[in-house]
């Protein structure tokens, strides 16, 4: 009997077994709260998926920001969902 064995195997939680978004949705949401704005379901619903400095840029344009810089918002944002 031959037996074959994958060459790999990839473990994708999130989205199967968990659910981040959620978290990383009032994470963003707090965030533009301490901003002193508010952020758009648009803006929110774009950034799903994205990298993180492609979902900064979208949040600091949401907000009105676009110079806000992104460094302390990450540190903040990334502390928070952990």
């Amino acid at each position: 009997m031959n037996a074959q064995h994958p060459a790999a195997v990839l473990f994708d939680m999130d989205g199967t077994l968990v659910d981040s978004e959620k978290v990383w949705d009032v994470a963003l949401r707090e965030l533009a709260v301490r901003a002193g704005a508010t952020l758009s379901d648009e803006a929110r619903l774009a950034m799903v998926g994205g990298s993180m400095a492609t979902s900064m840029r979208i949040f600091r344009e949401d907000l009105g920001r676009p110079g806000r810089p992104e460094g302390p918002d990450v540190e903040w944002l990334t502390a928070r969902v952990f």
